[in-house]
């Protein structure tokens, strides 16, 4: 595993880089934002170069309009070349964000090179 803190005082931010499956698992902590974007957005691009990439969100306390505007750069980047970008387990704060900016459809593809939201280590609704 690889940690880049990339933070200030007042704004900790961290990315671990893990390899799972062969596949390159990005995990930013803290909030992404303006400051904070470019960073990922490198790691993002060097990751994606190298084959599948999954972005873990879970660690993301904030979102601001930056990071989702990385999000959906990072995801048509990868469609164009190739790659599949798996975006992982949003907090509701993020995921709620991502659903109000309208995105999503931004952060799919076509069946064959989808970028999914995984949500697989959250708990799920059982209420109707």
């Amino acid at each position: 595993m690889t940690i880049e803190d990339l933070g200030t005082s007042s704004n900790p931010f961290r990315i671990d880089v893990e390899t799972e499956d062969g596949r390159h698992v990005i995990s930013p902590h803290g909030e992404l934002d303006l400051s904070t974007a470019p960073k990922l957005d490198q790691r993002l691009t060097e990751s994606l170069a190298a084959g599948e990439t999954v972005l873990d969100l879970a660690g993301v306390r904030f979102i601001d309009s930056s990071g989702i505007a990385l999000m959906v750069y990072i995801s048509q980047t990868a469609r164009e070349h190739g790659q599949r970008l798996e975006l992982r387990n949003p907090s509701p704060q993020v995921e709620k964000l991502i659903k109000l900016a309208g995105v999503e459809p931004l952060l799919g593809a076509p069946e064959s090179q989808r970028v999914t939201i995984d949500h697989h280590t959250q708990a799920p609704n059982t209420h109707s």
